[in-house]
C-alpha cells in the first residue's frame, strides 16, 4: 500500500498552517507542490465561510427556497440536506449548525428525521444503532456463519447470482460479476464502500449509514472477506459528520466483539460533487485530486494503488446480509430498492418498495398527484425530468 494517504494526514492537522502542510507532504511522501494543489482542490481545506446560508438546489426551489432566498446572506449546497430544504446551514466560529424548525442542531449531531415509508419492508421501521439491537433483529448471522467455515467465498457469490442483485449506484450492473472480478484478481486486494452521496434529493445511503450501520458493514464486511480483500474502506462524504461517528462507532463494537475478519476503516472524502466517481474517488484515496481515470482499466482490474478493487455502493452492500438471512428466492420475490422522494409531496422522505413499482405509485405513497405535477425529477442532477408517459 506504500505511505499513508495526504488527505487523512491534512485532515489530522486541521487547522491548516503551511508548516502542517510541509509535514503532512512529508510523511505522504509527495512534493509540496502537489500537496498545496490538493488543498486549495477541496472545500474542506480552504476554511468555512461565515453567515446563514441557505440550501439552494432543485428540491429547495420546489419547497419554498424563493421565500427564503431574501434572506440568506448568499448561498451555499451542504450535500445531505437537500430533501429537507428549505433549511438554513448556519456557519458560526463555533462551528456549523442546521437551522432546523427553529432550532440550531450542530451539523455532527444531526440526522435525517424520515422514517422508512410504509408498506412490507425487509428495513426495520426504526433505527438500530447498537450492536445488541441488531443480533436481536437476525443480524450478524451471516457474518457468524462464514467466521465459523458455513459460509464460503462462493456460496456468497451463488447466492447473489441467484437473487439478481443488481448495483444500487445507478449503473445496475450484475452485482456478483463485479465480487467474481475483484476475487480472480492477484492479492492485494481493496474493498471500497461508496458512500458519496452527491445528487441533490438523493439521500437513501445517508439514510443506511446514519439509521442503520451494522447492516452496512456486515454487508461490506462479507463482501470483503469474500473476495479476499486486504483491507476495507468506507469512503464517506465529508458532510455526513453524524453517520461517520455512527460509522467509527460501530467498528468499534464489531472490532471488541470480535466480528472484524478484515480491517475496516472510514476515509472521510474530499467534499466535492465529483468524488462520488468510482474512479475520482480513487485518485483522493491516493492523495491527488479527485478527477476521474481512463477506463479500461476498470477498478476491478486496476484500482486503489494499482491493485483490483471493488467499489460498490452502500445500499447494494446492505442487501447481502438480507439475501442470506432471507434466501435469494425470497429477496428475490420481493426485491426491495429504496426511493428518495422529496419536493412537492405531502410526505417526503425514503421508500423501500419493490424494483419496478411505478413512479406514479411511488409519488402516491409520498402524498403527491402525479396527475398534477409538471415533471419528476429521476437521478439528481445527472438525471432527467419525465412526464406522464412514466407514471
Amino acid at each position: 500500500m506504500g505511505k499513508p494517504s495526504l488527505l487523512p494526514l491534512l485532515d489530522e492537522r486541521l487547522p491548516l498552517t503551511e508548516e502542517k502542510v510541509a509535514e503532512a507532504a512529508r510523511l505522504a511522501g509527495v512534493p509540496l507542490a502537489q500537496a498545496w494543489g490538493v488543498v486549495r482542490y477541496y472545500p474542506r481545506y480552504r476554511g468555512l465561510p461565515q453567515g446563514r446560508l441557505l440550501v439552494d438546489d432543485p428540491v429547495a426551489r420546489a419547497r419554498g427556497f424563493a421565500l427564503l432566498r431574501e434572506k440568506a446572506d448568499g448561498t451555499y449546497p451542504p450535500l445531505g440536506l437537500e430533501a429537507l430544504a428549505p433549511s438554513y446551514l448556519r456557519f458560526t466560529p463555533e462551528g456549523r449548525f442546521v437551522e432546523w424548525e427553529g432550532r440550531l442542531v450542530p451539523f455532527a449531531e444531526f440526522r435525517l428525521p424520515f422514517a422508512l415509508g410504509h408498506g412490507e419492508r425487509l428495513l426495520p421501521p426504526e433505527p438500530v444503532e447498537t450492536l445488541a439491537q441488531y443480533r436481536a433483529l437476525g443480524g450478524l448471522e451471516a457474518l457468524e456463519a462464514l467466521q465459523k467455515g458455513h459460509l464460503t467465498p462462493e456460496a456468497l457469490f451463488q447466492a447473489v447470482e441467484e437473487a439478481g442483485l443488481l448495483g444500487r449506484g445507478g449503473a445496475a450492473f450484475p452485482t456478483h460479476l463485479k465480487l467474481r472480478a475483484v476475487a480472480r484478481g492477484e492479492p492485494p486486494r481493496y474493498l471500497v464502500v461508496n458512500a458519496d452521496e452527491s445528487e441533490p434529493g438523493n439521500f437513501k445511503d445517508r439514510f443506511l449509514l446514519e439509521h442503520h450501520p451494522f447492516l452496512v458493514l456486515e454487508g461490506a464486511l462479507l463482501a470483503a472477506w469474500a473476495i479476499g480483500a486486504e483491507r476495507a474502506y468506507l469512503y464517506v462524504r465529508e458532510e455526513f459528520e453524524a453517520a461517520i461517528r455512527g460509522l467509527e462507532k460501530a467498528i468499534g463494537e464489531l472490532e471488541e466483539a470480535g466480528l472484524v475478519p478484515v480491517p475496516l476503516e472510514v476515509f472521510r472524502s474530499g467534499g466535492l460533487y465529483i468524488c462520488g466517481e468510482e474512479t475520482a474517488l480513487l485518485e483522493s484515496m491516493e492523495g491527488r485530486r479527485a478527477e476521474p481515470r481512463l477506463k479500461p482499466p476498470f477498478p476491478v482490474e486496476r484500482g486503489l494503488w494499482g491493485r483490483p478493487t471493488l467499489v460498490q455502493n452502500v445500499e447494494t452492500l446492505a442487501n447481502l446480509p438480507l439475501i442470506l438471512r432471507e434466501g435469494p428466492a425470497a429477496w428475490r420475490a420481493r426485491e426491495p430498492k429504496l426511493f428518495s422522494l422529496s419536493g412537492d409531496v405531502e410526505r417526503p422522505g425514503l421508500y423501500e418498495l419493490p424494483l419496478g413499482t411505478p413512479i406514479g405509485e411511488a409519488l402516491r405513497r409520498a402524498g403527491g398527484e402525479p396527475e398534477a405535477l409538471q415533471a419528476v425529477l429521476l437521478g439528481g442532477a445527472a438525471g432527467v425530468f419525465t412526464r406522464d408517459w412514466a407514471f
